[in-house]
Parts: C-alpha cells; sequence; structure tokens
C-alpha cells in the first residue's frame, strides 16, 4: 500500500531529476556540432558552446565597462594597502641585495645579453656626451674665463704705472675675442674632451658592486621604499589611461573565451556554477516529487 502510495510522487521525483540533468547537459553537450548527411542536427552543438562568440562578447564587455575600469584600477593601484605592499617589497629588495658582490656591469650584461647592453651602454655613452657638450656651450664658459682672467690681470697689475694705462674699456675689448675663441674651441672640441671623462666615470659605476651601490643609497637621505610609491602613483595617474587603451582588456577577455576549446569553456562554466546547476538538477527531483503528491489528492 505504502509502496502504491508513493509510486506516483517516486516517478514524479525520478522525471523532474532526469529532465533537468539532461536540460543541463544539453547546455553544453554535444561540445560539437553533428552532421547527418549534410546537415547539423538541432540542438547540436550545445547551447554554451553555440552561443561561445556571443558569451565572449558579453564577458569582454562586462570586464572592460565594470570590472577593470580606470576608476577601479586606480582605487586598487593607488590604495594605502598597495602603498603598503610597494614599500614592503622595495625594503625587502634593499635588504637582500646589501652582500650582493656582483659587479653592475655583470648584472646588466646578464640580463640584456652581451650585444643589447653593449649597444645602449655606446648610446648612453653618446648621450651624455653630447649632453654636457651642450650644456657647457650653453654655460658661456668663455666669458667666464675671460672675466676671471680680467680680475687677476687688474689685481697683478694694481699700484703700477701699467695700471694706468690698461682701462676697463682697453681690457673689455682684449677679453671678448678671448672670450668668443674659448666658446668655439667647447663647441667644436668639447665632446673630445669630456668623451674620455665619460668613459671612465662610466667604467668606474660599472666596476661597482650591487650591495656597495645598495649600501650607498641607503646612506643617503633618499627613502627609496617611499621614493618608489610616489614613482607608482605618478606612473599611475600619467599613463594608466593610455595603458588600457593599448591593453584593450574587454578584447584580450573577448578573444581569450572565444578561442577556449568546447571542453575547457564547459571546465570554466562549471568551476563558477557547479554548485548552482546541482541545485536545479536537485530542484527538479523535489519539484517532481511535490507534483506526485499532488496527483495522490486530485
Amino acid at each position: 500500500m505504502i509502496l502504491t502510495t508513493l509510486a506516483h510522487p517516486l516517478i514524479g521525483a525520478v522525471i523532474g531529476y532526469c529532465t533537468n540533468y539532461i536540460a543541463v547537459k544539453m547546455l553544453f553537450r554535444p561540445l560539437r556540432p553533428i552532421k547527418l548527411f549534410g546537415h547539423t542536427l538541432p540542438f547540436t552543438p550545445g547551447i554554451i558552446p553555440k552561443g561561445q562568440e556571443r558569451l565572449a562578447r558579453a564577458a569582454g564587455g562586462v570586464v572592460g565597462r565594470e570590472l577593470l575600469t580606470q576608476e577601479e584600477l586606480e582605487k586598487t593601484l593607488l590604495s594605502e594597502e598597495m602603498d603598503e605592499k610597494i614599500r614592503r617589497s622595495v625594503a625587502h629588495l634593499l635588504q637582500a641585495q646589501c652582500g650582493n658582490e656582483q659587479q653592475l656591469g655583470s648584472l646588466l650584461t646578464a640580463a640584456v645579453g652581451a650585444e643589447s647592453y653593449q649597444m645602449e651602454r655606446e648610446t648612453l655613452y653618446r648621450d651624455v656626451t653630447d649632453h654636457l657638450t651642450e650644456k657647457l656651450s650653453e654655460m658661456d664658459l668663455g666669458s667666464v674665463i675671460a672675466e676671471q682672467v680680467l680680475v687677476a690681470v687688474k689685481e697683478k697689475v694694481q699700484g703700477t704705472l701699467l695700471a694706468m694705462m690698461l682701462s676697463d674699456e682697453m681690457l673689455d675689448g682684449f677679453a671678448q675675442p678671448v672670450a668668443s675663441q674659448i666658446n668655439q674651441y667647447v663647441r667644436e672640441n668639447g665632446d673630445m674632451i669630456l668623451a674620455p671623462i665619460v668613459c671612465e666615470e662610466m667604467e668606474e659605476i660599472e666596476r661597482r658592486t650591487v650591495g656597495s651601490l645598495v649600501q650607498r643609497m641607503q646612506d643617503s637621505a633618499l627613502d627609496l621604499p617611499e621614493l618608489a610609491v610616489s614613482l607608482v602613483h605618478a606612473m599611475v595617474r600619467s599613463r594608466l589611461s593610455d595603458i588600457l587603451s593599448a591593453v584593450d582588456l574587454a578584447g584580450v577577455a573577448e578573444r581569450r573565451i572565444a578561442a577556449l576549446p568546447p571542453e575547457e569553456l564547459e571546465a570554466l562554466v562549471l568551476s563558477v556554477m557547479k554548485k548552482e546547476l546541482n541545485a536545479v538538477v536537485n530542484l527538479g527531483a523535489l519539484v517532481g516529487f511535490l507534483l506526485g503528491l499532488l496527483n495522490l489528492l486530485f
């Protein structure tokens, strides 16, 4: 009697469970179209694989418009929590490198490769030399030297008959050609004079160890962890918009999802919604069981 009474609810539960189970499976399966006599069978592939491109566009739109907006990224990257992480990371790096005896030259060579480093080194060498030569030319070094020469001459002849003969106008007349010649010499030969000095200084820097450089920075008044935080803030405020435009996060997300094999897409969706989909299947069994009970009353 009891089995007869429960037969309808149990059958309803089984039907509801199976129906929802099949419906959930049809979201993904079959993973690919099934052809018969050159025609694609209905409901193949499953709903999600068939709408993969639309799903990719929708997910990309959500990423670009809602999740990874410039405002949200700025809020995260400029937060006090992020600042503290940067400070700790820089402090830990400095502490770890204090005893590093590797020379800077060998470190940079290992980092970028010998050929690339040599090319960049020569470019830097020329740029520094040209920049210093330009600055020397802008200083009007000839006038500075000529002025000091005049002062020395005036002091030397002060109180003598020659001082009475050398008026300021006459001395200025001597000074101007001297200053002009010196400035011309600096413009024409400044790079030749500065090049060996720059080269020697660069070689000296290359011979320094990483540890000694870190120690020198720590001994200075620079607060390197705080400087790193300031640099990150400046970069985020000035370059984040350009970086996001160049990266196109929404497009990257869309292309990535659209290119997923059906098996990976199924695993991705199930990793997020497996619990909810199982609940839908179980709910089908519960609804079928309740409908079976109601059927006994009517």
